[in-house]
């Protein structure tokens, strides 16, 4: 008996079923243990894997920063460790990179805003700014309410990092800065005994990630021994030939 996989599902008297979903519009289900390499395309950077193979002679630390060259929908995820002691932890974040700035006094494609000492948002200018901006990185920018407050629209492509366009009518959806900003801290320090497994936030809402911003992983080995940790994500991304 043959089956077309085709077909929809239906009950047994013929009513179409719907599978609820955690993720939104039209992407496949992507269980991530290797990031994104940005020459090399999709799965083909770095593995989620931070290990000793040789016990370290003094408390170390090692990291991992990666991410994904586009936008992907993030729901959970899970860490698995072996060889773990007393102090040894890990820690797991989400950051949005600085944007890149040089100075170009009088003619420059933009101007900085000092929001504090020392950390400014950047805005357009029309060939006669302090600065030159490259890589633009954007930075969600909404209100109290959820209400978007920045001043910079992203094109939302779903392939690739697309364009920020400045808009300055404090009614968009994100901000460009000249320092990195921190934007979720997943995991601050969290010890590892023995051999685990720690599920990351089980879903309720799937979050878009960018693909300008990026993941770090930081391991603390305290116990001095063959420490071993992996980790992947349960995301959903656009379908690609």
């Amino acid at each position: 008996m043959s089956m077309d996989l085709r077909q929809k599902p239906k009950t047994s008297d013929g009513r179409d079923i719907f599978l609820s979903s955690r993720f939104r519009g039209d992407v496949d289900p992507y269980f991530a243990g290797i990031s994104d390499d940005p020459a090399g395309g999709r799965a083909n950077g770095d593995l989620f894997v931070i290990n000793w193979d040789v016990a370290p002679t003094d408390p170390e630390d090692k990291d991992l920063t990666f991410g994904f060259n586009d936008w992907v929908y993030l729901a959970k995820g899970t860490v698995r460790w072996t060889n773990a002691g007393a102090g040894d932890h890990i820690s797991f974040k989400a950051f949005a990179p600085k944007t890149t700035l040089v100075a170009n006094a009088g003619s420059g494609n933009c101007n900085l805003v000092e929001v504090v000492p020392g950390f400014n948002a950047i805005v357009a200018a029309s060939g006669d700014g302090s600065h030159d901006y490259s890589d633009p990185i954007p930075v969600p920018a909404y209100d109290d309410e959820g209400k978007p407050n920045g001043h910079w629209l992203w094109s939302e492509p779903d392939e690739g990092k697309g364009d920020m366009t400045f808009k300055g009518d404090g009614k968009q959806g994100y901000n460009l800065y000249d320092i990195d900003i921190d934007l979720v801290r997943w995991i601050a320090k969290l010890p590892l005994i023995g051999s685990g497994v720690e599920e990351l936030h089980p879903e309720t809402k799937a979050r878009k990630v960018l693909p300008h911003w990026r993941f770090r992983v930081d391991i603390h080995n305290e116990s001095e021994g063959a420490l071993g940790v992996t980790w992947h994500l349960d995301c959903a991304r656009k379908k690609t030939t």
